[in-house]
C-alpha cells in the first residue's frame, strides 16, 4: 500500500490540479489620478486595491498596497469577478502556473486514513488460545 501512495505521489501530481484559468487584460503602470490609484489598458481604466507580489508562503500567495510608477499585470481569474493585479510583466502562462492550485497531498492524506480507518473497522481482535497442561 505505501508502494502505490507514493507512486501516485511522485507520478500524478497533475491529476489534482485545479487550473486558474487566467485570462490576461494586459500590463500597464499604476499612475495617480487625483488621488486615485489607476491602471489604464486599451482604454480601460483599473483600480487596483492590492497587488500579488510573486512570491509565496505556507499562508498563501503575497499581496501589498499598489504604488503609483509600479508596473502591473491586469487579469481575471476563474471565479472572481474583480480584476486581479500582480507586480510585473507577466504572461499567461506564468499566471496560469502560478495560480493553479495542487490538491494531492490533501488526496493523499485522504486516502491514508481511509485505508486506517477501514483497517480499524475490519480488524479481528486476537484469537485467545487455550493451552491444557496434560
Amino acid at each position: 500500500m505505501l508502494l502505490v501512495i507514493t507512486s501516485i505521489s511522485f507520478t500524478s501530481c497533475s491529476w489534482f490540479d485545479d487550473p486558474a484559468n487566467v485570462k490576461k487584460v494586459g500590463t500597464g503602470y499604476i499612475k495617480n489620478d487625483s488621488g486615485i490609484l489607476l491602471v489604464e489598458i486599451e482604454g480601460t481604466k483599473y483600480a487596483p486595491r492590492l497587488v500579488y507580489t510573486n512570491s509565496s508562503t505556507r499562508d498563501g500567495k503575497t499581496e501589498m498596497e499598489p504604488i503609483a510608477g509600479m508596473e502591473v499585470t491586469v487579469f481575471y481569474i476563474e471565479g472572481y469577478r474583480e480584476p486581479q493585479f500582480i507586480a510585473g510583466n507577466r504572461s499567461k502562462d506564468y499566471l496560469e502556473e502560478y495560480f493553479t492550485k495542487n490538491y494531492t497531498f490533501a488526496v493523499i492524506v485522504g486516502i491514508v486514513l481511509l485505508i486506517l480507518l477501514l483497517c480499524a473497522f475490519f480488524d479481528e481482535p486476537p484469537k485467545r488460545r487455550i493451552v491444557h497442561a496434560d
